[in-house]
């Protein structure tokens, strides 16, 4: 519920019947919030949104969204990266900015099994300047969370892709010899069977609101 633009509904798409069904309406309307699938806990975990810094939980087999309780949490973020670590059991989150247009680079890791969101004091070597947009999907093969795009102080940012280590707490710079270019608010996803990354889409630029329907697929174990 909310404005037009700030829905709560929750929905399910089943890829066997090529069917989507309405689940029960979840938290307050936002918009920018992001999710990752926990799948030790069998949860989808959301967080943020327009002036929301809120955690939940949400549990497929119930219909039930969950408020989680976390005494340490990350400032309201919204349009941040997203994505779960399997390996390291931790949802991981680049904070990218709020709603006030403030960027920040910070990186946080929620455990779902304490409930304890927890920020990853950059460790040593380069790290990605904040933006807001940024993707992040992870690599089971390599163990790396994957970041690429958005949109920060620099356009030369965006064409950047970063690949984050949680056991070491320390990011690399990939060095691909392409990539999409600067395209903001693009999808992005790990397909564990190819063992690639998939992008597609995105915003032609910063301020030129064409959109791009091209796919891009790169897999970083050869880089």
């Amino acid at each position: 519920k909310g404005s037009a633009c700030e829905m709560n509904d929750t929905w399910a798409y089943d890829t066997n019947t090529n069917t989507w069904t309405r689940m029960s309406d979840g938290p307050r309307g936002r918009l920018g919030p992001r999710l990752a699938y926990d799948s030790e806990s069998d949860r989808v975990i959301l967080f943020g949104g327009s002036s929301s810094r809120d955690t939940w939980a949400y549990d497929f087999n119930s219909d039930t969204w969950t408020k989680m309780q976390p005494i340490n949490r990350p400032k309201e973020t919204n349009f941040q990266g997203l994505t779960y670590d399997v390996e390291s059991d931790r949802v991981i989150m680049f904070r990218g900015c709020d709603d006030n247009s403030e960027f920040d680079d910070s990186v946080w890791a929620y455990d779902y099994n304490t409930d304890s969101w927890e920020e990853l004091v950059p460790g040593e070597g380069p790290w990605p300047p904040s933006r807001e947009y940024a993707v992040l999907t992870y690599d089971t093969e390599s163990d790396r969370v994957i970041l690429f795009g958005g949109i920060g102080d620099s356009l030369a940012e965006s064409n950047k892709t970063w690949a984050y280590d949680y056991n070491t707490n320390t990011w690399t710079q990939m060095q691909l010899a392409g990539n999409p270019g600067a395209v903001p608010k693009q999808g992005m996803t790990y397909s564990e069977a190819a063992d690639i990354v998939i992008l597609f889409g995105g915003q032609r630029g910063w301020t030129d609101f064409k959109f791009i329907d091209k796919t891009w697929s790169d897999d970083f174990n050869s880089d």
